[in-house]
């Protein structure tokens, strides 16, 4: 009786610790969302409750969700409004129910890794750089013979780097559960200056072409890359191939009709994710009720805004800036597979310089699609030289 109860405490535990393991990257983008695209808090919590519970339940293991990041990040750096960002979302679910007539695996096999971490290096970039950014807005912080606002960026760096570091050593979902307090802490935290500051750059007008083909299309690569085959792949791996529905056409599914249902009500532009799904088996989820604890929290908090009468999801700065340079670094840790190849520093390089200095995903990718066909070339004539 006693050992029964211990399991089940244990088993319950290790999927409660799981199952906000994830929240590093949900919470602070969500925020943001909010905060510069003008999303209700409401609805971005209370959809991302729905996906969650229905994720559980539908793929019977701890499924990932995550904002598009690619999409939130573009629409960060550039302001993007929410009728952008909106389009954007039901443009990419349209894309993956029309994947589902092809065979998709042979697809995503004519995309190259190190594309993809060049776009994942991109974003941690752009992670980095924009967490540094609402480190030096925080007006409270400041120690040293440093200004305010380096003294906000050392400080801020060097928690990041902590808890990215305990993260791994110890194994356990620090990056998650602090990324939970701080949507706890906002419920009852007052002073404006402590949360994510609304700095809202576009109105809802007409979409602007260029913005949604920004917003789009490196959002199109990772996702097929990534949050479906990638998904796929780590689920089999951790969870074994049976008694769960990851298949290929149910992630596109999952993500198609999701994101046309959310962007029609003004939800969460999603997507699964491998990262997400490392996260939470890593944090100690083994079953799909850490998606259940993960959605009841989100539907908690969903009522909460909604009774308060809050359209913003504000979220306190200092986590804001800690969770998104800590998510940016262990997305530069994605593409160390490409670093150890022959011309892998080059093009992570490449792409990392224009992240920095343009903050342009598109161009990112360009560059990067560009890089790409010239060492392919380049490779395949130093082979011919070399056989002549």
């Amino acid at each position: 009786m006693i050992d029964c109860i211990k399991n089940k405490t244990f088993f319950f535990f290790r999927n409660f610790t799981g199952a906000f393991s994830d929240g590093a990257i949900l919470f602070p983008l969500l925020a943001t969302l909010s905060s510069v695209s003008n999303f209700s808090g409401t609805l971005l919590l209370l959809s991302s409750a729905v996906l969650y519970i229905g994720s559980g339940l539908f793929f019977k293991v701890p499924m990932s969700v995550q904002p598009l990041k690619a999409i939130a990040i573009a629409a960060l750096s550039i302001g993007a409004s929410q009728i952008e960002v909106r389009v954007s979302g039901c443009i990419l679910g349209c894309f993956c129910i029309f994947l589902t007539v092809f065979k998709t695996n042979e697809l995503a096999k004519k995309i190259p890794q190190s594309l993809i971490h060049c776009i994942q290096v991109a974003l941690g970039v752009i992670l980095i750089t924009q967490g540094l950014q609402f480190a030096k807005t925080i007006t409270w912080l400041h120690y040293g013979f440093f200004t305010q606002e380096f003294s906000n960026e050392l400080l801020i760096f060097f928690i990041s780097v902590t808890l990215v570091f305990l993260t791994q050593i110890l194994k356990f979902p620090f990056l998650g559960l602090c990324a939970s307090l701080g949507m706890l802490w906002t419920m009852f935290w007052s002073d404006p200056t402590f949360h994510t500051l609304n700095n809202t750059k576009a109105t809802n007008s007409l979409p602007r072409i260029d913005v949604i083909l920004l917003l789009v299309l490196p959002q199109i690569a990772l996702t097929l890359a990534n949050s479906v085959i990638g998904t796929k792949d780590v689920v089999n791996r951790y969870y074994g191939k049976i008694k769960h529905r990851v298949e290929i056409k149910n992630l596109l599914y999952s993500i198609g009709f999701g994101n046309i249902i959310s962007a029609l009500i003004g939800g969460l532009p999603f997507c699964h994710g491998s990262g997400g799904v490392t996260a939470h088996y890593r944090g100690g989820a083994n079953h799909f009720i850490s998606n259940l604890i993960m959605g009841v929290f989100l539907l908690l908090l969903a009522f909460i805004y909604f009774k308060n009468g809050q359209w913003l999801l504000n979220y306190p700065l200092p986590f804001t800036a800690t969770l998104l340079i800590a998510t940016g670094i262990f997305h530069l840790n994605l593409a160390r597979p490409t670093w150890e190849t022959k011309h892998g520093k080059i093009k992570l390089i490449l792409a990392t310089c224009v992240a920095v200095f343009t903050k342009n995903m598109l161009l990112v990718l360009g560059i990067s699609i560009l890089a790409e066909i010239f060492f392919y070339f380049f490779t395949k004539r130093h082979t011919n030289v070399k056989q002549d």
